[in-house]
């Protein structure tokens, strides 16, 4: 069976044209707030759908634990989302860890951001 496995940490910083770095106000973004009844990380949201699963392990590249993300599907996508505000003109700089583990698939890890 095909599975796409992988481990991410992600950090988003936006920046203001011409001014200091300021941090978004993400919720959790380092993952280490608890899974909720629906077995995702505390203020995040699902999307996709399937049977993508997720889990907090140790071994993160910032605090002390990462996701890891199990979607089993070649054919769909699924992973975890967040709002966060950004006005007209800013710029946005993101920045995400993400490792491969070795029963992964090499398909690699997608970093999407909607305006």
């Amino acid at each position: 069976m095909y599975r796409a496995t992988g481990i991410v940490t992600a950090i988003l910083v936006a920046a203001a044209a011409l001014a200091a770095p300021a941090e978004i106000p993400l919720l959790n973004p380092s993952f280490e707030g608890a899974l909720g009844q629906n077995g995702v990380p505390e203020g995040w949201t699902p999307y996709g759908g399937g049977e993508t699963l997720f889990s907090l392990v140790d071994g993160a590249a910032d605090g002390a634990r990462a996701l890891l993300i199990d979607d089993p599907d070649p054919a769909g996508e699924g992973g975890l989302m967040q709002d966060f505000p950004v006005q007209a003109g800013e710029n946005v700089r993101v920045r995400v860890s993400v490792r491969a583990v070795q029963e992964g698939s090499s398909s690699g890890a997608y970093l999407q951001l909607r305006f």
